[in-house]
């Protein structure tokens, strides 16, 4: 037997096996605690991408959010102003077949009964947003799985 380098048992072969390729070099297999020093290397590599990945759909979804919510604000801020003149109108409309109180008392009971189905069906919206990263979540379920199987 020949030793080609003295650093791992795996590059050890015999004469007989070099045939045709004597001058070739075998490359030693890495040993157990090579493998796992790598094993962790690449886990820690993996693990900062699915944060990194987790942090890119959160900040995604955390705009969307945003801007639905300026959006819905802008909105309910013009409709007030419009609203609040439209009111007038029609308090005085109706003053001129009821009691002025009156016609404001049946205005507002209107207006707060469409202010309660409007925020209902806001709050139903919100609560339909699902803000759990899903991609995230589907790649670390795969990559334990991948983990165990390596570790096995």
């Amino acid at each position: 037997m020949t030793a080609i380098g003295p650093q791992h048992p795996a590059a050890v072969r015999t004469e007989s096996a070099m045939g045709s390729q004597a001058g070739a070099v075998v490359q030693p297999e890495p040993g157990v605690g090579e493998l796992f020093s790598k094993l962790g290397s690449e886990i820690a590599t993996l693990v900062r991408q699915e944060m990194l990945l987790a942090k890119t759909e959160m900040v995604q979804k955390f705009r969307t959010l945003v801007r639905n919510v300026v959006i819905i604000s802008v909105g309910a801020g013009v409709g007030l102003l419009g609203l609040m003149a439209l009111t007038a109108a029609l308090i005085l409309g109706l003053s001129n077949v009821m009691d002025p109180w009156l016609a404001a008392l049946c205005v507002g009971g209107l207006y707060a009964l469409i202010a309660v189905l409007a925020i209902s069906k806001g709050v139903a919206a919100l609560r339909r947003l699902d803000v759990k990263p899903e991609q995230t979540v589907e790649t670390l379920k795969e990559n334990k799985q991948w983990a165990q199987e390596l570790v096995r």
